[in-house]
């Protein structure tokens, strides 16, 4: 399992309007391409304004795919909607399984 996660900073006085377009267009734009199988939008309680996005997908060529065909144009609309309001860090994990 493969976890793609975006920690995003959003300028308090859009907090609200970011939130309500991530939920209702970016976050399913993203699942859209169906090749991630969920997500997490969770909120950071030990920081102000703070939102970690994760994605998960079952292997790492369904998230090359994703950066390769997709990526780019999400990240734009994102940062026309947003520029200068945010800061995103992004991260890939893959799950360890024991066995």
């Amino acid at each position: 399992m493969i976890i793609y996660e975006i920690a995003i900073l959003i300028n308090k006085d859009l907090e609200m309007k970011w939130l309500q377009w991530m939920q209702s267009t970016h976050i399913k734009d993203v699942m859209n391409k169906n090749l991630f199988n969920t997500f997490r939008l969770l909120k950071q309680l030990n920081t102000n304004n703070t939102y970690i996005v994760q994605y998960e997908t079952n292997s790492i060529h369904n998230y090359i795919q994703y950066e390769e065909f997709f990526a780019k144009s999400l990240k734009e609309d994102h940062m026309k909607k947003f520029k200068g309001m945010f800061q995103a860090k992004r991260r890939l994990f893959k799950i360890n399984q024991l066995s």
